[in-house]
Order: C-alpha cells, then structure tokens, then sequence
C-alpha cells in the first residue's frame, strides 16, 4: 500500500514500517455547467461544460510503537505537507491492493481523523482531473502479440479513461 503525489511519496507500507490501512477512495465527481434565466421564464435553464474535477478522499491508518512517537511523527508530518507544492500524478494503491492513478493531481486538505493511543488516522483530500490507465506498450507479429521490452524495461503509454 502506497500513496503518491508526484515525485512524493507520502507513505509506502513496503518502507515505513508505520502505515497498516490505506482505504478505497471516496471520489466526488464535480461538472461544470452554466445556467441562463431567460427573460419571463421562472424556470432556468441548464447548460453542460466539458470540464470535469475529482475531489478524492484517501484516509491512512498508521501505528507506532509508543505513544511520544506518534505525537511527534503527527507534528513533523504536518510541516512537511504544510511545505509540499508538489503536484502531478495522484498514484495509490488500497488496502485491497487495487491500484489507482489520477492525472493533474494536488493536495487540497489534510486532517487528523483519529488519534487514540498509537494508532492514528489521517484523512488526505486531493483535487485531481482524470483517471487513468497504464497500458504496456505491445506489437503483434505473424498474428501473435507479445510485449515490447526493451533492456529489461517494458514501456507505458498514458491513457485517460473516459
């Protein structure tokens, strides 16, 4: 379980020690639209735009060994992301181990949902645009595909979902 923004890495359970849940996320889905009130008409009218933002929720469970520790880890984390102007991709995997990337991503808000003893749970807002997928690059030969690699390196191509 991981959660990226960017080149930042805000918790990797694989390398911190500390982080035991990172949970599915909660998108929001806005649109953007306009409304007209036509001249004696008491109903207006609604129009769709093309742009579209996620706001997504990611909550993490981290556990220390004592409880000093975690007060002083919640205290220093905060001016860490207080700094933070990182922005780009939104990459995380859940509890789950369901990967998940989103295009034009940036950390809107942060709060200490739960503190109880050396357990602590922290919810992450993020505002990102589109998801996305990860498709290996492939080519088929005499009517058999197989994947590119190249010195060991299999390349991506980008693609947003619609």
């Amino acid at each position: 379980m991981y959660l990226k923004i960017g080149n930042t890495t805000i918790c990797d359970s694989d390398t911190d020690g500390i982080t035991k849940m990172i949970s599915f996320p909660i998108p929001k889905l806005s649109k953007e639209s306009d409304s007209v009130q036509p001249t004696g008409s008491t109903n207006p009218t609604h129009f769709a735009r093309n742009g579209v933002s996620r706001t997504i929720d990611i909550s993490v469970l981290r556990q220390f060994t004592d409880y000093r520790s975690a007060e002083i880890w919640v205290v220093e984390h905060m001016a860490e992301m207080e700094r933070l102007r990182e922005c780009g991709d939104l990459d995380f995997s859940s509890v789950l181990d369901i990967g998940y990337l989103y295009g034009g991503a940036a950390l809107s808000d942060i709060e200490v949902v739960d503190f109880k003893g050396i357990s602590l749970e922290m919810k992450y807002t993020f505002k990102a645009g589109r998801a996305i997928d990860y498709i290996a690059i492939s080519s088929a030969e005499d009517g058999e595909e197989f994947m590119l690699e190249v010195n060991g390196f299999v390349p991506l191509w980008r693609v947003a979902k619609n």
